[in-house]
């Protein structure tokens, strides 16, 4: 999957990758094509948690605001559009819980604008404290 999606960053032009639309709510009916393709006995349950788990992360990537791929606007249309979405493929077995215990996981899980709102100011101010201890580590290791 990570190779496909390689190859997709490299087709020249007209590519959704480098813009901010509503086509990118196209993933969503691909995830639920692809999952049901997976949806068969000679498929490894593990296979199937470990690609859910891509998914809401590559999820939570399309929606956050550093890489502006949704505008502001439709942020919270693809929040709840990914809830629906994660619902809809979630592995059979019990293995999908473990998975929700990633914050960022269970903030599209929910599908709520505000839980993901407060997952990523919860994430934003974990960033800032580890960098301001990485500075005051760099300072006091200088000669």
């Amino acid at each position: 999957m990570d190779h496909l999606g390689y190859v997709y960053r490299q087709r020249p032009g007209g590519s959704i990758l480098n813009t901010a639309s509503r086509r990118h709510f196209d993933v969503h009916g691909q995830y639920r094509l692809l999952f049901a393709r997976l949806d068969r006995p000679d498929v490894a349950t593990s296979v199937v948690a470990r690609i859910y788990s891509t998914v809401a992360r590559h999820l939570w990537l399309i929606v956050s605001p550093v890489t502006g791929r949704v505008a502001d606007s439709d942020r919270p249309d693809f929040v709840r559009a990914s809830r629906e979405t994660l619902w809809a493929i979630r592995p059979s077995s019990a293995l999908w819980l473990k998975l929700w215990k990633e914050p960022r996981h269970a903030a599209l899980a929910t599908g709520s604008p505000a839980v993901y709102r407060a997952v990523r100011a919860r994430i934003k101010s974990r960033r800032k404290r580890l960098k301001a201890r990485a500075v005051r580590n760099a300072g006091q290791s200088a000669p």
